[in-house]
């Protein structure tokens, strides 16, 4: 083949073939449609009942958490748990410097060993001062019957009982020093029961079994009475704290059914209402409403959620969720027009028990699709089974 029978070849071939392809018949996109057609199980679209829902948003917290903060102020020398660790009633999780509580319980232990130590010499002399005290009675007695005889002075006399107030001074004084002593005991038996509770106070214990949630503090730092330095929750429930308007609160009544809705696992799930908030908040005029969940792993605090409360029922279309077809931002169903499947897009509101309300798009009396067969596409030909 010389160059020129090429060239003319290369010219020629496309339009060969765009003269074959006109010549062959069209290919139908979906052959045998016009005689088959798909078995579908159906339900008309009416208006019914649904109930009107309140929804209030909350977040989730433990039944029982705590936060634990020191009770005096000292340095932490160390933290032995971390965030998720569990731990047992009793446990020592943090524990402070204890130099200044051993100091002063020393102080209050030598106070007392000193107060202590004086009681013995006290009561000698005690008894020393009733033992002249009784001589000065009898000697005293005796000189007044003499006295009254004329048989002494009126000095003599005077001395005598001059030695009997003396005698009495000085027994009056030795109960004093006892009754100072032992109050010096109890105050120092006191300073041991406030040393001996400070002393406690260096070693922060959990307070019940459960798992730290938050750790914030390190070794080193000041710990100040009052600030929070772990948070510990209990493993025995969680509850969603809700917050109703003050206008809606009449629609919450304790131990009521509700349904609540979580952004993250295990989504839906059934509470029961628990505590209902006596007074509103101040700057929402809010009510907080705990809300009593069932028991799941995957429950954890922190996890934002919605409750519904029922507000009442009104006249709406709703159809079952697993008729809605989702398509990106889009949601559909399939409606039987005629034996043939067609798309109708539509707007949904509430979701309640199975099904969804349908705000526009439906109209009451149509045929919707239900359960989608797989494959179903806009434009099928459908027959309806009974």
């Amino acid at each position: 083949m010389n160059k020129d029978t090429f060239l003319r070849t290369l010219v020629l071939l496309p339009a060969i073939l765009f003269i074959q392809a006109c010549s062959e018949p069209p290919r139908t996109a979906n052959a045998g449609s016009a005689t088959t057609r798909l078995q579908i199980h159906e339900f008309t679209v009416q208006m019914q009942q649904i109930p009107l829902l309140y929804s209030a948003t909350g977040t989730i917290h433990a039944r029982v958490e705590s936060q634990l903060a020191g009770q005096l102020m000292a340095r932490v020398l160390s933290v032995r748990v971390h965030e998720g660790d569990r731990v047992s009633a009793g446990q020592t999780l943090i524990t402070l410097d204890s130099q200044e509580t051993e100091a002063a319980y020393r102080k209050a232990e030598a106070g007392r060993a000193e107060a202590q130590s004086g009681i013995a010499e006290t009561e000698n002399s005690i008894a020393a001062a009733k033992a002249n005290l009784d001589l000065a009675k009898v000697t005293a007695q005796r000189m007044k019957d003499l006295y009254e005889k004329r048989s002494i002075s009126q000095q003599e006399f005077d001395e005598t009982y001059a030695k009997l107030q003396t005698a009495q001074a000085n027994y009056e004084m030795a109960k004093a020093r006892r009754t100072e002593l032992t109050d010096r005991i109890a105050q120092s038996d006191a300073s041991l029961q406030e040393a001996q509770v400070s002393r406690s106070y260096t070693a922060i214990r959990a307070p019940f079994s459960g798992v730290i949630t938050a750790r914030n503090v390190e070794p080193g730092a000041l710990a100040v009475p009052g600030t929070s330095l772990l948070t510990i929750e209990a493993g025995n429930g969680y509850r969603l704290h809700a917050y109703v308007e003050e206008s809606r609160l009449s629609l919450v009544h304790l131990k009521d059914k509700v349904n609540v809705s979580l952004d993250a696992p295990p989504g839906d799930l059934q509470g029961q209402v628990g505590e209902i908030s006596p007074s509103s908040d101040s700057s929402s005029h809010s009510y907080r409403v705990k809300i009593d969940l069932p028991s799941t792993a995957a429950l954890h605090a922190g996890q934002f959620g919605h409750v519904s409360f029922s507000a009442g029922n009104k006249q709406a279309i709703a159809v079952p969720l697993a008729a809605v077809v989702e398509t990106g931002q889009l949601t559909s169903v399939f409606v039987d027009d005629g034996s043939v499947a067609r798309t109708r897009l539509i707007t949904l509101g509430k979701k309640y028990e199975g099904q969804v309300e349908v705000l526009s798009g439906l109209q009451a009396g149509e045929q919707v699709i239900y359960p989608v067969p797989v494959g179903l596409t806009d434009g099928d030909k459908v027959e309806a089974q009974q």
